[in-house]
């Protein structure tokens, strides 16, 4: 695998929030993985593979790590490409029925 392309996530990215409607039930972890996958084609960085082992509970603070898999190496902070292989999302928020939440990349070898 050629992990020598470097990919710039932009600074919003760990404050990017999804919303999921419903009636303030769980965000499945088909909807988080999904969600993801939009962002890693909206950055621009190779996303391999995402797995979430759960949802997310429609509860402020409520957090679930995703593993996933990127070809190359991601600029978490500007000029220090890294690798990425993990995602930490949490719930930010619920409103009527709206869970908001959001994603955060972990550098490979770092705890949460």
């Amino acid at each position: 695998m050629d992990r020598s392309r470097t990919v710039v996530i932009a600074a919003g990215m760990a404050a990017v929030a999804m919303v999921a409607t419903g009636c303030s039930r769980e965000v499945s972890a088909e909807d988080i993985e999904d969600s993801i996958a939009e962002q890693a084609e909206v950055q621009g960085f190779p996303l391999e593979s995402v797995d979430c082992p759960s949802g997310l509970p429609p509860e402020v603070g409520a957090e679930v790590i995703c593993d996933v898999v990127i070809t190359g190496l991601v600029e978490v902070t500007p000029g220090q490409p890294e690798v990425v292989d993990r995602f930490q999302v949490q719930v930010r928020g619920v409103d009527r029925g709206d869970v908001r939440y959001s994603m955060r990349p972990l550098v490979a070898g770092t705890t949460e």
